[in-house]
């Protein structure tokens, strides 16, 4: 009967740490090479006077915007909300941005030239072209990433509660 039970023990403390390095190495995988699915991806190389506004794109939960573009000129980048208005902004040439955006609302990116033209003497003096390059891209996690963490944690929890039974089994024998 004793060996029985330790015998019983050891396959159960064998079962438990498999099951707790298992989990541990699915969520560590997951969270060293993390998974991006992009939804959608808009170009843009125009050159322009005035300002770049992007074609409306609504945001679903965990979507997350990603922005890599650039102007030759000085300008600014605004992200915006149709009901909550303005939720970025920022000045300069190079914009490389990860925007956190609401679910349920519809967004724009516009690229806004800031020299807007002046008087110079008697005439009136056009705004510089710009230039306005690059990409911004709708992310999010994909769906089974969620999955495979929940089920590594899971494996982890078990895991480790076999283990902890099993060698508080051990114990109780010796």
């Amino acid at each position: 009967m004793f060996s029985f039970s330790f015998i019983h023990a050891k396959k159960s403390l064998i079962l438990g740490v498999a099951l707790l390095i298992t989990g541990l190495v699915i969520i560590c995988v997951l969270l060293l090479f993390p998974q991006v699915e992009t939804v959608s991806k808009t170009e843009i190389d125009m050159t322009t006077r005035s300002s770049y506004f992007s074609l409306s794109f609504r945001a679903e939960g965990g979507y997350w915007l990603d922005l890599d573009i650039h102007s030759t000129g000085n300008s600014t980048l605004y992200v915006r909300g149709h009901s909550q208005g303005e939720i970025f902004q920022v000045s300069g040439t190079t914009f490389e941005y990860k925007v956190s955006i609401t679910a349920g609302d519809i967004y724009r990116v516009e690229v806004a030239n800031d020299d807007e033209g002046h008087w110079g003497g008697f005439s009136w003096i056009d705004p510089i072209e710009i230039n306005i390059t690059g990409n911004f891209c709708l992310q999010r996690k994909p769906v089974d990433y969620h999955l495979l963490m929940s089920f590594g944690a899971i494996m982890l929890a078990v895991g480790l509660l076999i283990s902890m039974h099993a060698e508080h089994k051990a114990r109780q024998k010796a």
